[in-house]
């Protein structure tokens, strides 16, 4: 057990980790210009490994994020509550550890715990939700209801497994149908078909999946899946794909019902409405030089202006909006918030002011040991001259 605890609380250790982070963050960082920010992060930053090789034959060349932030943590907190004597002398240095770990944890809890995606709204147009970047959902709602109706949600955890023809059936007391899901590819098209392609799953309408690129998904992966209602007693085949105009609809029970899939949302405990979108370029081309936006926050019958822009986010809590990107359709300008809910979003501050307390401590102790020493040596030297 020594042996273990020498090797992971060791200072050869902690160089090599950190200098794994410097490299992870170099060629992380050029690797985004070409991949995106998100293909960047689970490569480099939210894996145990880096990868090299094809499918099935790859092998680990590299630690990852993950593997060198998780053992750097178990490095500062072995290495300073371990293996280091705590004395008077290092109280300070002990501090700093203790502040370095907890910075290190918040980094592991977002990782593992946070809810991240992405808002959208046209200038005037309000929402209460968020939707996930890169989870899916099938929602089904009634079409003929008024005012606030009721979702049944059946979460991609739920049916993302279904590949080929497996299928999963779906049953509620509260529904008047039936379904059953299958064929859920994470990236596809749906086409016309034709003899010059082989459509995942059985057409459907004379249109299919085309199946796309698999792998660690992205933003711009689009999924797809076959969906068979049982209704009234008649069979009814269905294709739902994430970028449908309108969500497939079946009669039921007399009523008319709506099956969509869509990125997975995520509730916001308040409203927001976008009132202004500001944009400044630099002279003389059309490139963003800074962009704002001015939201109106309703919570509780209350309601509040507040000015979103880069490095001035919304928080609420553990929810945090960022100022992200901007688009025009349709002579419509638009704004996009990247959002997360983060339970440790404030413990990297509060690591900080661990950090700053244990350097206090450590450079007063050090000071407080230097006047003193020089305040012996000078009353030294007074009494050898007198004799």
């Amino acid at each position: 057990m020594k042996r273990i605890i020498d090797i992971f609380s060791s200072y050869g250790l902690a160089c090599a980790l950190l200098l794994c982070m410097f490299f992870l963050t170099f060629f992380g960082t050029i690797y985004q210009v070409d991949h995106g920010l998100y293909q960047a992060k689970q490569t480099f930053f939210s894996s145990w490994f880096l990868w090299t090789g094809e499918a099935g034959a790859s092998v680990p060349y590299f630690p990852g994020g993950l593997l060198c932030m998780s053992l750097l943590m178990m490095n500062m907190t072995m290495g300073g509550f371990i293996r280091m004597r705590i004395t008077k002398r290092n109280i300070g240095v002990v501090v700093i550890h203790f502040g370095v770990a907890f910075m290190l944890l918040a980094g592991l809890v977002k990782l593992w715990k946070a809810e991240e995606g992405q808002l959208t709204l046209a200038e005037g147009q309000r929402s209460n939700y968020f939707s996930s970047l890169f989870d899916w959902e099938v929602a089904i709602w009634d079409l003929d209801g008024k005012g606030n109706q009721r979702e049944f949600v059946i979460p991609g955890s739920q049916f993302d497994d279904l590949d080929g023809d497996t299928s999963r059936h779906f049953t509620s007391d509260e529904l008047p149908f039936e379904l059953d899901l299958s064929g859920y590819l994470p990236d596809c098209r749906v086409l016309p078909k034709g003899p010059n392609w082989q459509s995942s799953g059985k057409p459907v309408d004379g249109f299919g999946l085309l199946a796309g690129r698999t792998g660690s998904q992205d933003e711009s992966y689009i999924a797809g899946l076959h969906v068979r209602v049982f209704a009234d007693g008649q069979t009814e085949d269905g294709l739902l794909w994430g970028r449908q105009f309108e969500p497939l609809t079946v009669e039921a029970g007399g009523r008319r019902w709506a099956i969509d899939l869509r990125h997975e949302r995520y509730e916001m405990p308040f409203t927001i409405r976008l009132d202004v979108f500001e944009k400044e370029d630099y002279p003389g081309i059309t490139m963003a030089k800074a962009y704002r936006s001015t939201v109106t926050k309703f919570e509780g019958g209350a309601q509040e202006r507040v000015l979103i822009q880069m490095n001035e986010p919304l928080r609420r809590d553990n929810l945090i909006l960022f100022q992200s990107s901007f688009g025009n359709q349709g002579g419509a300008t638009f704004s996009t918030f990247s959002v997360v809910r983060n339970v440790s979003d404030k413990w990297p501050e509060y690591s900080l002011y661990v950090v700053t307390l244990g350097m206090l401590i450590a450079f007063i102790s050090k000071l407080y040991k230097y006047i003193q020493r020089e305040a012996k040596s000078r009353v030294t030297r007074v009494v050898e001259d007198r004799a």
